[in-house]
């Protein structure tokens, strides 16, 4: 939970200065414009990477999907994943005599 509750954390802080903001649309779809959502999921990876850079997780992804409508009853959605590390709990080791190396 560490990790997830980080990562959600950093994506929030870095997002949250664009709340109440300004989003351009596109004029012919009324869409989010596509520079608008890569500029966004931009923001959003480049505040784990850090986490990726320090080895807590092994990479990150994120999306935004352009084609949605806001409005003040729907809020942007974004889709964020972190690829967590495994954690070695025990070892098992296969461990012979010889007389040379094979």
């Amino acid at each position: 939970n560490r990790v997830w509750n980080k990562a959600a954390g950093l994506i929030r802080t870095a997002l949250l200065p664009r709340v109440k903001g300004n989003l351009l649309k596109d004029p012919e779809t009324g869409y989010i414009r596509e520079n608008e959502a890569t500029e966004l999921e931009t923001l959003a990876l480049n505040s784990v990477s850090q986490m990726t850079a320090s080895g807590e997780i092994s990479g990150a992804g994120v999306y935004i999907d352009p084609k949605q409508d806001l409005n003040d009853d729907a809020p942007l959605k974004v889709k964020a994943e972190v690829v967590f590390n495994n954690i070695i709990h025990k070892f098992e080791v296969d461990l012979g005599l010889t007389n040379k190396l094979s």
